[in-house]
């Protein structure tokens, strides 16, 4: 899902998961808790997170027996 900030992306994902009974993952969240990042820019002063970590890191801790994983993402 994508759309200007604020508009209801992160309440429309929660509502969606909650009728689909999907595993809910709110990534910049993950990404920071986690530090999975490969570095900073330093020309829009921000943490560039690296996709090959977040998706091991997603791989090794959440399984999915029913549904399916529903990713919230706004960069970090």
């Amino acid at each position: 899902m994508t759309g200007t900030p604020g508009t209801g992306k992160t309440s429309f994902c929660q509502l969606l998961n909650q009728s689909l009974s999907f595993t809910y993952l709110p990534i910049a969240k993950i990404i920071n808790e986690h530090q999975l990042f490969q570095g900073w820019n330093t020309e829009f002063e921000v943490y560039e997170f690296d996709e090959d970590k977040l998706l091991d890191h997603v791989n090794a801790n959440y399984k999915v027996a029913e549904g399916g994983l529903l990713f919230d993402f706004q960069n970090p």
